[in-house]
């Protein structure tokens, strides 16, 4: 073969090694881990990259070291992974209280399989339990969905010091199932929104009883396990349930997994893990909770739902959120998902950072003509 009847050959393998090239980021250099989420960068789902490079600066300079990952998500693909602090891809951290949102989630897996309905009582689950203080019609009335949207009524309110159910005096009991069971009322079930760590621990405690597995379990099989999450790890409590109110540590990019589920209305690569109508009920809002929340003005399924004014464009988007800064921020509107790891927990600006940071990526991406 003549050498010039190889060049139109040569020329298509060039130009076919050029456009993988091109499907590279040049800014983003997260690799691929055949983990569910293709790699591309910024500019090509148009999140301008200047100005992601500068939102990013301070971040690196943090004198605290204690803001660990962002990752941002967009159309499907992984389009920034960026760790702080020496922390690492597979290092595992605590999302604390965002792990509420995922206790949801796993509520809402059960309930597909028929293992319990929104409208049971709560206390039918327990019958093991059958010295109950404080027991009540009023607490007899109280159903599992009154916990999703954290309207039990029971006295546990983690915004007022001197609620009985606090998640500090939870943690000093013997056995938290009692604890939470025992607890005054302190409203009728339904009636308004209160915050309670105690509340979210009980709901997982049903998914337990219901299955007949620990938390954990359940996770690893309908809905970790499909989404290839293994690295994980959840505290339990003294009788070995685990902690329903958060402290579950992740891998940064299974955090962004768990996020991108809930913003494909419960699919996974197309297959359904949750269910789509329960997607839809955790961001409907229930309760308007903007007396208590700077940012969020609703509440769903343990979601949280908030507005944005992005250079005047009003864009609704939904969040789980944990002491110290852990965020899952899912924007709809704009196909994405922006996670966030941060150990300043008990302090002020933890929260306040993770949500700048956000606020910047979204400036970064609406109205972008790059």
């Amino acid at each position: 073969m003549k050498i010039y009847n190889l060049l139109p050959f040569c020329l298509l393998i060039f130009l076919n090694a050029c456009a993988a090239q091109n499907t590279q980021s040049t800014w983003n250099n997260a690799p691929h881990l055949n983990d569910g989420f293709a790699i591309t960068n910024p500019a090509a789902v148009g999140i301008n990259e200047d100005t992601l490079g500068k939102i990013l600066t301070p971040y690196n300079n943090i004198p605290s070291r204690d803001f660990r990952v962002a990752i941002i998500v967009k159309d499907g693909q992984l389009v920034m992974e960026q760790f702080f602090s020496s922390f690492g891809r597979t290092n595992i951290h605590d999302i604390r209280s965002a792990g509420k949102s995922i206790t949801s989630m796993l509520a809402g897996v059960a309930m597909e399989m028929g293992l319990f309905k929104p409208t049971d009582k709560v206390l039918t689950f327990f019958p093991e339990y059958k010295n109950i203080k404080n027991k009540t019609a009023e607490k007899s009335a109280i159903t599992v969905e009154d916990l999703l949207v954290m309207s039990s009524g029971l006295a546990s309110d983690d915004y007022q010091d001197d609620s009985p159910g606090l998640e500090g005096y939870m943690a000093n009991s013997a056995d938290y199932v009692q604890f939470v069971l025992d607890l005054p009322m302190d409203f009728k079930a339904g009636e308004r929104w209160a915050y309670s760590s105690a509340v979210a621990f009980l709901l997982g405690a049903i998914v337990e009883n219901t299955s007949g597995q620990t938390l954990e379990d359940f996770a690893r099989k309908n809905l970790f396990g499909p989404l290839g999450i293994e690295g994980f790890y959840w505290i339990k409590s003294p009788k070995g349930r685990n902690t329903g109110m958060g402290n579950i540590y992740f891998q940064p990019r299974d955090l962004a997994k768990l996020g991108q589920v809930m913003l494909d209305d419960g699919k996974w690569n197309g297959q359904q893990i949750i269910p789509s109508s329960f997607v839809k009920k955790s961001f409907e809002k229930r309760f308007d909770i903007s007396h208590n929340d700077p940012v969020a003005h609703g509440y769903g399924y343990m979601w949280y739902i908030a507005e944005m004014d992005v250079k005047g464009q009003k864009i609704d988007y939904y969040f789980a959120s944990g002491n110290g800064g852990n965020k899952i921020f899912i924007v709809p509107e704009l196909n994405m998902v922006v996670t966030t790891m941060s150990s300043a927990y008990g302090t002020n600006y933890g929260q306040r950072r993770s949500r700048q940071f956000f606020e910047s990526v979204m400036h970064a991406t609406v109205g972008n003509d790059e």
